[in-house]
């Protein structure tokens, strides 16, 4: 009889968790195709996209001084604000009050120019709305933070980059906001300041969407 406080162990094993992928799209989806095509198949969109309310886009361009990327604004269309890949929170763009998109952009960029003033080697960026400034839309959950570097008229030619809470300044990211998402999930992309998935991760298994809701801080 097995003691009531050493309860006896099972020796079954838990059952596997089943794959969110069925074996074609375990093939296809780690490392092929591009855009959102491609990153619907490795991470299905949530039924009903979170985007906060009491704004509308055109309310966050005037807010914000600037219209907003096409791709983003497809991205966030169909998936909504969230945690990617257990890591990057995209902030909830159409929230107003609080902690709300431009709120945290204007925090972030009141303070980076003192920081850049005392150490300008470590903070060499622009923030918006100064010339080619940085605008940031998404922070990992160490503190690092993803954005545009706002250069020119046409928000569709702004680069990418990360600007990292505990390591050197990196330059600008090569390709668009979907295809750079779905390098990272897929392990390919390694950028100062964001998470890297290791060799032996399984991009099927953790690349995922977690959407928030009106509950969500960011």
């Amino acid at each position: 009889m097995a003691n009531a406080a050493h309860p006896e162990q099972s020796s079954e094993q838990p059952p596997e968790r089943p794959s969110r992928l069925d074996p074609e799209q375990r093939r296809f989806a780690p490392e092929t195709g591009t855009g959102l095509a491609a990153l619907r198949v490795l991470v299905e969109p949530p039924a009903r996209p979170y985007l906060g309310s009491g704004r509308t886009w055109a309310d966050l361009a005037a807010d914000l001084g600037t219209e907003l990327p096409t791709e983003y604004r497809a991205l966030m269309e169909l998936y909504g604000s969230g945690q990617w890949g257990g890591h990057l929170r995209f902030h909830t763009p159409l929230r107003k009050g609080g902690q709300d998109f431009v709120e945290h952009q204007r925090g972030t960029c009141e303070d980076y120019p003192i920081l850049r003033e005392d150490f300008p080697e470590q903070y060499p960026l622009a923030v918006w709305p100064e010339p080619g400034g940085f605008l940031p839309f998404a922070t990992s959950t160490y503190g690092d933070e993803l954005g545009w570097l706002a250069e020119g008229p046409d928000p569709d030619r702004w680069p990418l980059i990360v600007y990292p809470r505990n390591v050197d300044q990196g330059p600008p990211l090569e390709g668009g906001l979907v295809d750079v998402l779905l390098a990272w999930l897929r392990g390919a992309l390694e950028a100062p300041g964001l998470p890297r998935f290791g060799p032996d991760d399984d991009p099927a298994e953790y690349a995922v969407f977690e959407p928030f809701d009106d509950n969500a801080y960011w």
